[in-house]
């Protein structure tokens, strides 16, 4: 069994300048945990799942910092309490979703995607073609059914 078969092809998705509350009320309303994000032309550009919006909803984490010599040391990674406080004060899809993706392609074999899923903790996995547009998504509930 090949991806393209065991894949939802009607996927829900999201366009990289949708707000982030008419998301929320699209995942709510349609029952599904994650959107993928696409142009114009169905290239997948990023994916939004609970997880991120989970982390929009949150209060900031500030991080902890000392002063030497007029100097600021930060105790925490600068670099993730910047990421952290972009999903806050997100607006839209595009400052919300995340961008390193893991896809697969229409032919992948059922055992390349469950390790894949595996391997990496998704429990979903967009389809590609080898352009990177979306062709469809795959879920752990839709290998369940196929099997």
């Amino acid at each position: 069994m090949i991806a393209k078969q065991i894949m939802t092809t009607r996927v829900h998705t999201a366009s990289p300048n949708d707000l982030v509350n008419k998301l929320i009320h699209k995942m709510a309303k349609e029952g599904i945990s994650g959107l993928p994000v696409v142009d114009k032309n169905k290239k997948l550009l990023g994916i939004i799942t609970e997880t991120d919006i989970a982390e929009h909803e949150s209060n900031p984490h500030t991080p902890r910092a000392i002063s030497i010599l007029g100097g600021l040391i930060y105790l925490d990674d600068l670099n993730s309490y910047n990421e952290t406080l972009k999903k806050i004060c997100a607006q839209k899809a595009k400052d919300l979703m995340s961008e390193n993706l893991v896809t697969v392609d229409e032919n992948a074999t059922l055992e390349e995607i469950i390790k894949t899923m595996n391997s990496r903790n998704l429990s979903r996995l967009p389809v590609t073609d080898k352009k990177g547009h979306l062709k469809g998504i795959i879920t752990r509930t839709d290998i369940i059914r196929k099997l």
